[in-house]
């Protein structure tokens, strides 16, 4: 098994959500919204260059702020805002990733919008992969090119050992990313023991 989650580090795999930090265009940040404008989603606050609703917000930040079954502060295209830092310039968020039945697989995560001032942060984030006798890779998508993060995790008896220290090679491992960028190949392949 193999799963995306935190916003230290990104996870893959068959199951799972994604918290990746983005970095975000610095523009000089005002007060905390435009005049009129909503200052908070729930409990997040939305500074300005980032708003909600028509008028609030500089071209590529909009939001929404959906009252359904619980409140969600959502970028333009859908995915759900954990926190916004300018100082940062980091926006967390929260994200569906792959699903899989096979230990091997070829995949791409697209990340945010190519069109939009967001990409994947290699400061904040880490490449981590859950699963048993697995090798996985977090590769430049298309003319990138540059590091391929690569970890392995092994297992005893091809069961995870849910005591093992986190990303110690047993059931899990994580390596650095090494690029912002808006996309990313994901391979992984099983080892034969």
């Amino acid at each position: 098994m193999i799963s995306i989650s935190s916003s230290r580090r990104g996870l893959i795999g068959t199951t799972g959500a994604l918290t990746f930090q983005l970095l975000v265009a610095a523009l000089a940040a005002g007060p905390i919204a435009l005049p009129g404008c909503p200052e908070t989603c729930g409990d997040i606050a939305v500074p300005y260059p980032f708003g909600i609703g028509p008028g609030c917000f500089h071209e590529g930040f909009n939001l929404s702020c959906q009252k359904k079954h619980r409140t969600k502060l959502l970028l333009g295209d859908g995915t759900e805002v954990l926190g916004i830092s300018l100082p940062d310039g980091t926006v967390r968020i929260d994200s569906n990733v792959f699903q899989s039945a096979s230990a091997d697989f070829n995949g791409t995560w697209p990340g945010p919008p190519a069109t939009g001032p967001f990409m994947v942060s290699s400061r904040y984030n880490w490449f981590v992969a859950y699963g048993c006798n697995i090798i996985a890779q977090l590769i430049p998508y298309g003319n990138a090119v540059g590091k391929i993060s690569t970890c392995a995790s092994m297992c005893v008896d091809s069961v995870q050992d849910v005591n093992s220290p986190m990303c110690s090679g047993i059931g899990r491992c994580r390596a650095p990313i090494y690029w912002d960028l808006t996309s990313y190949s994901i391979q992984v392949t099983h080892m034969a023991v």
